[in-house]
């Protein structure tokens, strides 16, 4: 069986420009060899196509692998915050129940004590004192958080305000002789620290001379 000719378009002849000449059939394996050449053309184009592709999913791939180890190690970051947040939670649980077990305390011994005793704020306000200290001075519940002045009356206010300054800055226990109700007491001036140390007020103790 013969293949069908494929014949070429006619082509100007450049001797007489107003007329053609025709090239006259290809023979039928030649037009086979032009469709075979396009054919493999058309695949060389298509497998560059593949083989950038796969370049690209495999960048890719890489990618998210990378990024699949951050998230990891992200994660493995977060659980081990949050675990030394509950930590520090219970902790901080723990320690203010101490406190308030210690504040407890400290109001019943102020409550229960015969002894005279004023506590100041640093801003040297009346925190707490002592039933003896409130008989003594006059002071009630509604005085709490007023100035350590209000609780003399004159000069000795003064004197007691500045001693009490000096206190908070060099943290040197100061003493002041006082006359108050026909007697005379010493204050005996000391500063005020927690148990980390930490400087919170004045405590004022007064002593019948």
């Amino acid at each position: 069986m013969s293949c069908p000719a494929y014949t070429l378009p006619k082509v100007t002849n450049p001797k007489n420009p107003g007329s053609s000449v025709s090239v006259g059939p290809l023979r039928g394996e030649t037009a086979l060899q032009l469709r075979l050449t396009e054919a493999e053309n058309y695949l060389k184009t298509v497998l560059e196509d593949y083989e950038s592709t796969t370049d690209v999913l495999r960048s890719t791939q890489s990618e998210l692998a990378a990024a699949n180890e951050e998230l990891q190690t992200l994660n493995e970051e977060l659980t081990s915050a949050n675990e030394e947040l509950q930590r520090l939670k219970r902790e901080l649980h723990f320690k203010t129940r101490e406190l308030d077990h210690a504040r407890d305390e400290l109001v019943s011994v102020l409550q229960s004590a015969r002894v005279a005793i004023v506590v100041l704020d640093a801003d040297l306000r009346i925190s707490s004192f002592t039933p003896a200290a409130g008989v003594l001075f006059h002071l009630h519940d509604t005085d709490t958080g007023k100035p350590v002045r209000e609780i003399l009356q004159g000069p000795e206010a003064a004197d007691l305000e500045n001693a009490c300054l000096r206190v908070l800055q060099d943290l040197h226990p100061q003493e002041r002789v006082i006359a108050h109700a026909a007697q005379h007491w010493t204050l005996s001036i000391r500063p005020y620290r927690t148990a980390e140390h930490r400087l919170e007020g004045i405590v004022i103790l007064i002593i019948e001379r």
